[in-house]
């Protein structure tokens, strides 16, 4: 398998933080955080609006510009219960509207859990062919953040890491880049 920003990388890395799966057609996205500047603004931080805005439109980008058939959406579609305002929904599904030829999936995150709808009925709310805690696809096993017991008792935290398939971290497989990631701040990373 090859990483890379090369056009003919089995896994590519694009301009727009995401990575295209080649063969698939398929564009890997994580972190949108949709709701994240409402829910702020809810808590009194004053943040301007149109942040999910930009990011469904650079999604809406990224699938025209290299012809994706569907989208992984890694986790974290979603910031807070308190920022899923009805505008906000109402965004996300408009923007799966004009990209109704593409299949979206999405891998739970840890803050898309936090809006406590069941995975059925957040696909259905959104429009969304599924919604899933992870998924296999040869070579690929996505996840948002892996389980803290993916490392062999006895074995070092940098084989966690590098089994981690999360946008910040930008890794493809196993013992692609040593050391820690940049996600490794993230509470499920200490231990041992």
């Amino acid at each position: 398998m090859r990483i890379g920003t090369e056009s003919d990388a089995d896994l590519r890395f694009v301009p727009g933080r995401a990575a295209l799966v080649s063969s698939s057609r398929t564009l890997l996205v994580a972190d949108l955080h949709l709701g994240k500047a409402a829910a702020f603004r809810r808590a009194g931080i004053p943040v301007p609006e149109g942040s999910a805005q930009g990011d469904l439109a650079r999604l809406e980008r990224l699938v025209g510009e290299h012809d994706v058939r569907r989208v992984i959406v890694l986790g974290d579609l979603f910031h807070a219960k308190s920022g899923c305002t009805e505008r906000v929904f109402a965004e996300f599904r408009d923007c799966r509207r004009r990209l109704s030829q593409t299949t979206f999936v999405l891998v739970l995150g840890n803050h898309d859990r936090g809006l406590r709808l069941s995975p059925a009925a957040l696909a259905e709310q959104l429009g969304l062919d599924a919604c899933v805690a992870a998924l296999d696809e040869a070579p690929f096993h996505f996840v948002h953040e892996p389980a803290s017991d993916l490392a062999a008792p006895g074995r070092d935290r940098v084989a966690r890491w590098s089994r981690c398939y999360c946008c910040c971290c930008r890794r493809g497989g196993a013992g692609t880049v040593p050391g820690p990631p940049p996600c490794a701040t993230r509470p499920w990373s200490s231990g041992t």
